[in-house]
């Protein structure tokens, strides 16, 4: 009994020794990341106003990183000491870098500030008429502005024109849109309880005044009830017949980018409905409602 009782603790001596000797001569711990690594952390504004700006991106020595928080903050880890290179970048703000020096085991404030380069305008219709199915009557002079169904086979569409080019800023098609709202006045509705409207490119000229459901100008139509790219689905809106006396928007921002490679001939406005469902607008003839004609609120920012 007495040796097992030896032989047990002389096997305990050396499993313990075993363990010492790891501790004594054995490997050192690797260091953190926060001890041979850096980091930067900051909040982005708007220059002027000090409104934090989210969904900024954020590059490190050219290499995206991250993007700024619902608050304009940001934080980034694991960068090697040393100096780099932040890019601030957001559309519609101006870009802005700063070279920041990077301590292991430190976190660096780094603030932005970022000019708001967005601008707005408001273009006003030069042309728009509406057709309807099958008729050669022509309502480019009338007050009014009508879209919609009679009945599953006779239908009324609008069509719209409208500069691009302006002496005070330029071309629109060699800016960077961010957004085209096409801003109508209900004067009038019937029918079912919506309306959807789809917005294609024209793809042939056409005259305001000789425009019908066969003819454009001097000549017909190629296809009756007026040529449209109908591959090219710029805008698409479901407007209620409730609420007359007010005014709806549509949103045309592709057809923007559609015109920097194509000729603008304007839009067309296809209605679709279960049931007969008409609106009418105020067009831009209406003498009555001058302050109600057709426009377009346009946001964009130099490229």
């Amino acid at each position: 009994m007495k040796k097992i009782f030896i032989f047990n603790l002389m096997i305990i001596i050396f499993v313990a020794s075993l363990i010492l000797g790891g501790c004594v001569g054995g490997i050192t711990p690797s260091p953190t990341p926060s001890s041979s690594t850096g980091g930067v952390y900051g909040i982005v504004t708007e220059k002027g106003t000090g409104t934090p700006l989210s969904g900024v991106s954020i590059s490190v020595d050219g290499t995206p990183n991250t993007t700024t928080a619902s608050d304009g903050s940001y934080s980034i880890t694991g960068l090697t000491p040393g100096f780099h290179t932040l890019k601030f970048e957001k559309v519609g703000y101006k870009t802005e870098t700063a070279n920041v020096n990077i301590v292991a085991g430190t976190n660096t404030p780094q603030a932005a500030e970022l000019e708001n380069t967005r601008d707005n305008i408001e273009i006003y219709i030069h042309r728009d008429t509406y057709i309807i199915s099958d008729s050669n009557v022509n309502y480019g002079g009338a007050p009014y502005l009508n879209i919609g169904l009679f009945t599953e086979a006779m239908e009324m569409r609008m069509l719209i024109s409208f500069n691009l080019d302006f002496s005070i800023i330029g071309d629109l098609r060699e800016k960077n849109v961010i957004s085209a709202k096409l801003k109508l006045y209900k004067y009038a509705a019937s029918g079912g309880s919506s309306l959807t409207v789809k917005v294609y490119p024209l793809i042939e000229e056409w005259r305001e005044y000789e425009a019908t459901w066969n003819t454009r100008q001097e000549s017909t139509w190629f296809k009756e009830g007026g040529t449209y790219d109908e591959t090219q689905l710029l805008g698409s809106s479901d407007i209620s017949t409730a609420g007359i006396k007010d005014w709806v928007e549509i949103d045309i921002t592709k057809a923007f980018e559609y015109w920097k490679s194509h000729d603008n001939y304007g839009l067309i406005f296809i209605p679709f409905a279960n049931i007969a469902t008409q609106l009418t607008f105020v067009s831009y003839e209406n003498s009555t409602y001058r302050d109600y004609k057709p426009y377009i609120e346009v946001e964009y920012y130099e490229p």
